[in-house]
């Protein structure tokens, strides 16, 4: 992580090392000791994507001094937010209100900054009308992280705090490589998760178009033009027709 990131954040910290520094308190033994348990955390198996959501953000509101609520703020394919894994309901909130507005940190650190901090919300002036509600919301202070892995952007995890410079420079010392733990887990756990509804997708599929082979006498390319026919007539994804048929059938 780079100094010059942290102290732009919240100032330059005292870093001279002592003899006294090299026992079991040392803050370099502490993080790496508490990045070694969370990428435990995260790699080991999951049920599901929900999961790694969940496990980021707890993770992270123990982790990370200052911090009462965590969530993450996920970039959608049409560009929407998705507030997911909060550990209250908060962070749901606050990501509605920047959905909104098309403003706010959670905004700026997904797309543009690798650190975001803000350290007492009703000062605040970099996002118009949204720090105001936010503050009104409870927020005093707030500290987002960019989710970032192989170029693409996935999100923001964001840290949340009901006291004004609740935040330090041993919150962002942790939070920056515990956040590029969490892209990667994340990154790694959507791409098993669509790997999983394709197949399901293709079964279902399957399925639906053997029933509709059998009902019809067509065959299995006549049964998939007519699933994408049922398609665009409902409006209604092919996947989801074809789950219709196999679970209520076709009578």
């Amino acid at each position: 992580m780079s100094d010059s990131v942290i102290e732009k954040l919240v100032g330059p910290a005292d870093r001279q090392s002592t003899d006294d520094d090299l026992g079991p308190c040392d803050p370099e033994i502490q993080l790496s000791g508490i990045l070694a348990e969370l990428a435990r955390k995260f790699h080991r198996e999951h049920d599901d994507f929900d999961s790694v959501l969940s496990e980021v953000c707890e993770s992270a509101r123990t982790a990370i001094p200052g911090s009462e609520h965590a969530g993450i703020t996920l970039i959608t394919e049409n560009g929407k937010l998705d507030s997911r894994g909060a550990t209250g309901e908060l962070p749901a909130l606050i990501d509605k209100m920047q959905e909104e507005l098309r403003r706010g940190p959670c905004i700026d650190a997904a797309h543009d900054e690798q650190v975001v901090l803000v350290t007492d919300m009703s000062k605040e002036e970099r996002w118009g009308g949204f720090s105001e509600t936010a503050a009104s919301a409870g927020v005093g202070s707030m500290l987002s992280f960019q989710l970032w892995v192989e170029k693409e952007h996935i999100g923001a995890l964001n840290m949340y705090s009901s006291k004004t410079d609740a935040f330090d420079v041993g919150s962002a010392d942790i939070g920056l490589p515990l956040a590029t733990h969490a892209s990667v887990a994340i990154a790694a756990a959507r791409r098993e998760q669509q790997l999983r509804d394709a197949l399901d997708s293709r079964d279902v599929i399957g399925q639906a178009k053997g029933m509709l082979m059998q009902r019809y006498s067509i065959d299995s390319e006549q049964a998939f033009d007519l699933l994408v026919r049922l398609s665009q007539q409902s409006n209604t994804k092919a996947r989801d027709i074809a789950e219709s048929i196999t679970k209520r059938g076709l009578d």
